[in-house]
């Protein structure tokens, strides 16, 4: 009876395994801001939210918000001297941009990203925003009719 008593938990023991290997495939990439979608989270997504889009497209469209927000992230944390005009211009844009509910966070905006995309990503981008909403990598807020999309947690 002792033996049988002990093989449920060492089932139960067997799950936190398969979790951590879930959170080391999200953090495949060591410097990402939002981690690609894996297919486990891509099936959780409801199909009427996804429509025809593939895991590929979701992530590529992941991949172009981590670029944007990584190098947005860069010139933000480079001091303001060592910049050139054209990125002095830019940084001066968005902290003028930048609403009072998320101040000191990062973010970007559909117009900031849109120009890093291919055709098809962008025609997707309406479409993937409630998909990385629904899976956590993206939060989105809204302030005086402009949607400001934070990295999730």
């Amino acid at each position: 009876m002792v033996a049988e008593e002990r093989l449920p938990t060492a089932e139960v023991n067997t799950v936190p395994v398969v979790n951590t290997a879930t959170v080391e495939m999200h953090e495949s990439k060591e410097n990402a801001i939002i981690c690609p979608v894996t297919l486990a989270e891509f099936e959780l997504i409801p199909k009427y939210m996804r429509g025809r889009m593939a895991l590929s497209e979701l992530n590529d469209i992941v991949g172009k918000l981590d670029e944007f927000l990584t190098m947005k992230r860069n010139l933000l944390n480079t001091s303001f001297k060592k910049l050139s005009m054209k990125d002095k211009d830019q940084v001066s844009k968005w902290r003028e941009q930048e609403p009072a509910p998320i101040t000191g966070q990062l973010y970007c905006q559909e117009v900031d990203v849109k120009p890093f995309m291919k055709d098809r990503s962008k025609a997707l981008f309406r479409t993937a925003m409630p998909c990385l909403r629904h899976v956590r990598r993206v939060r989105e807020v809204r302030v005086k009719g402009k949607v400001y999309l934070l990295p999730g947690q």
